[in-house]
């Protein structure tokens, strides 16, 4: 497309349709579009920006343009309503951007994408939020609606964290997921080092930092790491430090034999290969798609026992009963841990969804607990703060299996917040405290 609209505002304006209009899932929409369209850091950056926080802000940027709006809401063009949450995030929260570039922007973003006969309209809504600003930006008293407003939590969500954390945990839990999610990666020490890593991606002038979990780098700046060769030649693999994490938890051991139920996108079963030294790994998904990406990964990785099976993690499989020293329980979940990367969370997780992704889990790990050899470990995991799919999941699952009983979580790192849980063979993890996305981890033994 020709025009002199900014390619960052381009972009952003496509995977918020298709987030916002279409039910996309941001992070798999924005690297998707960045990575055929955005070249420059600074162009990802931006984009990355607007569309998180727009996402973010959306209770926010919807509730101005309600006030401002003289044409009822509900009979905005939708695409309409996506440009003007998008450019009224910039002009409240991106201070570095001149107000005229942005409105100038979005008044030509209406013009191509809906038409002439809006561009007088856009450009109302964004000079009154210009000249209304100050007023506008006067934050919620209560935290309900600071909540809901300024950090974009739907109300189900509100009352589910609120039965469990007091307002300053909410609040706090809620500023961790305002912030932007760090990339960190998993080094291939198969084929590497840490070090070594490190140095080669310093050659593509592609920064990292150490982290807290040993065989984990954070990548700094906006390049795009997975365009280098050191990412064709399979040294490394995304993941997040609290997803490694469950492996160390696991207490993997060369010659283990692991099953790992949920596998996609395989970031668990290859961190399982590389902790055993490349031992029998069979990696299973429902889906069959998704399955021949986690095998082609693993052939890059140069991870040669790992096997992939498409299965039904619902339906019992008498084949794997009794078979496994360690068995990968990630679940599917609400979520509520991964706000700041997933942050269509906000206002598509309700209590209805919640209560069918409990009856889902609860199948699962029904399953899974019977293919733990006598000796083996249930590694049971979800990137939720949520109780009822995280403690009390454990409970459930040690209530219906007498022969199992909790693995005490010993790590050979420190963990740097006290976590006291780990003694009974758990391990919750809060973005803001423990430098992770909101994780939790249980172990579970099943008796010799």
């Amino acid at each position: 497309m020709k025009t002199n609209i900014a390619p960052a505002r381009i972009c952003a304006y496509k995977v918020l349709c298709d987030v916002l209009e279409n039910g996309a899932y941001s992070n798999i929409s924005l690297n998707s579009h960045m990575n055929s369209s955005l070249k420059l850091s600074e162009d990802r950056s931006l984009c990355t920006n607007i569309v998180y926080g727009t996402i973010k802000k959306r209770n926010r940027l919807e509730k101005i343009i309600r006030t401002l709006s003289k044409v009822k809401y509900e009979s905005i063009d939708p695409r309409e309503k996506v440009i003007l949450m998008m450019s009224l995030y910039q002009l409240f929260y991106l201070k570095k951007i001149p107000d005229y570039a942005l409105i100038n922007d979005a008044v030509s973003m209406s013009k191509f994408y809906i038409g002439s006969s809006v561009t007088g309209y856009t450009n109302a809504i964004l000079r009154s939020a210009q000249r209304a600003k100050g007023e506008l930006s006067v934050p919620e008293k209560d935290t309900a609606s600071l909540l809901h407003y300024e950090y974009g939590f739907g109300e189900d969500i509100i009352a589910l964290l609120s039965s469990r954390m007091s307002e300053e945990e909410l609040l706090s839990f809620a500023r961790a997921c305002e912030e932007a999610p760090p990339l960190t990666v998993r080094v291939n020490t198969l084929k590497t080092t840490g070090e070594e890593l490190a140095e080669r991606l310093a050659s593509e002038e592609i920064g990292t930092e150490s982290t807290w979990v040993p065989g984990m780098l954070r990548i700094t700046g906006a390049a795009n790491v997975f365009s280098s060769a050191a990412y064709r030649e399979g040294l490394f693999f995304a993941q997040d430090v609290s997803g490694a994490l469950s492996g160390w938890c696991a207490g993997f051991e060369k010659g283990m034999s692991t099953l790992d139920l949920c596998s996609a996108p395989g970031a668990k079963s290859f961190n399982a290969s590389i902790l055993t030294e490349d031992s029998p790994v069979l990696s299973c998904d429902i889906s069959k798609k998704k399955l021949e990406l986690v095998y082609s990964s693993a052939r890059q990785l140069g991870i040669a026992s790992l096997r992939t099976r498409r299965s039904d993690a619902t339906e019992f499989c008498g084949e794997f009963e009794g078979r496994y020293d360690r068995v990968i329980c990630d679940v599917p979940c609400s979520g509520l841990g991964v706000i700041r990367r997933k942050p269509e969370i906000l206002y598509s997780m309700n209590t209805e969804k919640i209560k069918e992704i409990v009856s889902l889990q609860e199948k699962i790990t029904s399953n899974a607990a019977g293919y733990v050899k006598p000796g083996g470990v249930l590694v049971y995991s979800t990137c939720t703060v949520n109780e009822d799919e995280n403690e009390k999941a454990v409970e459930r699952i040690l209530r219906e299996n007498p022969g199992m009983r909790p693995k005490k979580i010993t790590l050979p790192f420190p963990l740097g917040a006290s976590h006291p849980e780990t003694d009974e063979g758990m391990l919750s993890l809060m973005p803001g405290r423990d430098d992770a996305d909101g994780f939790f981890i249980a172990t579970l033994e099943r008796e010799l």
